[in-house]
């Protein structure tokens, strides 16, 4: 379901939910100090993010996305009124061994919304 914003001349229009989701996905360090934003983009139907543990991190990645898309279904559903909303129960991720690696992905988050326009 495309719910999370539109593309127009390959930038990123958000919908309401969407708006939701970016506020959630910037609220993370309130209760997660140790961890820091990346590169992300908010797509039609999904999400692309980067996160970086710091040292001394106990949290884990579940912890931290669950929290995420828990904090913003609930507010998706009771503020927005949008009850069927959900996320897939799983999320895809990938340790980033280099900075050559790192550097691939926010490229490919970056340009991520120019690939969509028709």
């Amino acid at each position: 379901m495309r719910c999370l914003c539109d593309i127009v001349d390959g930038e990123v229009a958000l919908s309401p939910v969407g708006e939701v989701v970016a506020q959630e996905w910037l609220e993370i360090p309130r209760p997660f100090p140790r961890v820091v934003l990346d590169e992300w983009v908010v797509m039609p139907d999904h999400f692309h993010g980067i996160l970086i543990f710091q040292q001394g991190n106990a949290q884990s990645l579940g912890t931290v996305i669950g929290r995420f898309k828990s904090e913003a279904t609930k507010r998706v559903r009771g503020n927005l009124r949008r009850p069927g909303f959900g996320w897939q129960e799983r999320f895809h991720d990938t340790i980033l061994k280099t900075p050559a690696d790192l550097e691939r992905v926010r490229a490919y988050i970056r340009d991520n919304p120019k690939r969509c326009s028709p």
